[in-house]
């Protein structure tokens, strides 16, 4: 819900405001303050990244805080919940300060894949130009992973469109999709782009043409239909070969003078 929130402008800069002073109808001027410390220089609690959000409180639920920071030009969001409630210390700004502290040491940016070298290929059907075409990634891939990440558990998993494409193809047409998976999960999904143009081959169309022509269900019929046709005739004829009756020959000696 905050995720979706903070995409409104005048959410965000509600809960970034650490104080907010205002006149009422009646000419009394008023301050509101929030009640994320985190945001408040006047507080022990304040913390120079905080950017936000809002805090709750429910004897069940405890001290809860939704939080946003910035850090080496990456947001962060720390969503805390089921903190003790005490009038001495609280701990969910405390908390929040040191789970935040921990991913800024722990974790950093960084590109996964690059988009100049190929990830796979497709095969090209009606070009003569290449029979595939490399596949790249639309853009780098850059995520927050742990400093002391092992790469060796880095594995990019393509699922193309097809399993071929007609040209004509152009540069930058989205063939397919790339899963990026660390450690057994998914942390990210790119596009994947044709790295080239590959141009229609005229004669490869042609006779693609006729041969899709022939192999059509009409032209399956018309086989059918001229081997119905033949198999009638050579019935036919067995049958009436069968039909005529031997013929007798019949032998006269031979004389002479007769």
């Amino acid at each position: 819900l905050t995720k979706y929130a903070l995409q409104y402008d005048l959410f965000k800069t509600v809960t970034s405001t650490s104080r907010y002073r205002f006149t009422t109808t009646k000419g009394t001027t008023r301050t509101l303050s929030t009640t994320n410390f985190l945001l408040d220089k006047n507080t022990n609690y304040y913390y120079q990244y905080a950017s936000g959000v809002k805090t709750g409180y429910t004897d069940v639920a405890g001290r809860c805080l939704g939080s946003t920071a910035s850090y080496n030009n990456y947001n962060y969001m720390c969503i805390l919940f089921g903190c003790k409630n005490s009038s001495q210390k609280r701990y969910d700004f405390v908390e929040t300060k040191e789970l935040y502290r921990w991913a800024f040491n722990n974790f950093s940016r960084k590109e996964v894949a690059n988009s100049t070298e190929p990830v796979c290929e497709i095969p090209v059907e009606l070009s003569t130009e290449a029979d595939f075409v490399p596949l790249y990634f639309k853009k780098p891939f850059v995520t927050i992973l742990p400093n002391a990440a092992d790469y060796s558990t880095l594995v990019v998993k393509t699922k193309l469109i097809s399993d071929s494409v007609e040209a004509p193809i152009k540069k930058g047409d989205v063939l397919g999709e790339a899963e990026i998976y660390y450690a057994e999960k998914i942390i990210g999904k790119v596009d994947l782009v044709a790295g080239n143009d590959l141009q229609k081959s005229t004669m490869l169309s042609v006779l693609r043409y006729i041969k899709n022509f022939f192999v059509s269900k009409y032209m399956k019929m018309i086989y059918a239909a001229i081997g119905l046709v033949i198999i009638i005739f050579i019935l036919w004829c067995i049958f009436l070969n069968l039909g005529k009756k031997k013929r007798r020959v019949r032998y006269i000696p031979y004389k002479d003078g007769k």
